[in-house]
């Protein structure tokens, strides 16, 4: 813990002891975790939506509400090694990892394929909720306003 006054003084003493780069520390495996987060959620839960409609000829609320946590599984499984690595690289001492896949080789060698999951379980729960009231407001006002499914 490094007892900072306030954010100004955190900014201050990080770059005047680690260097401007280190506000960055991170960022890649984040924008990497962002953009497979949402192909997972956007891609899988349109082609949920068909597949769960041509298997049951389940539509409207039901479908949606599936999709969405099929499709938010989906998300958290693509997501989660980028997101174990994003929080281990912000969360390293200086000098630790040489950057993602020096952490990937670390990680993997010392825990594990299966460590790039950790927090799975407790992230899809902290996602799907989300990702249905999200993809089935969506999915209803798109609806309301042009007489077509969203997605």
């Amino acid at each position: 813990r490094r007892n900072y006054k306030n954010l100004f003084d955190l900014w201050g003493r990080v770059v005047k002891e680690e260097g401007v780069g280190v506000l960055w520390s991170g960022t890649a495996p984040t924008v990497i975790r962002a953009m497979l987060l949402n192909a997972g959620q956007l891609g899988v839960y349109s082609e949920a939506k068909e597949r769960i409609k041509a298997a049951t000829g389940v539509t409207g609320l039901v479908n949606q509400a599936a999709s969405a946590l099929i499709s938010a599984s989906a998300a958290v499984a693509m997501s989660c090694p980028a997101d174990v690595m994003k929080s281990r690289l912000q969360n390293a001492a200086p000098g630790e990892y040489a950057g993602i896949a020096d952490c990937f080789g670390k990680l993997t060698k010392t825990e594990g394929i299966g460590a790039l999951w950790k927090g799975s379980g407790p992230a899809v729960m902290k996602l799907a909720p989300y990702t249905v009231i999200a993809f089935v407001f969506l999915d209803n006002l798109t609806k309301v306003i042009t007489g077509k499914e969203a997605m």
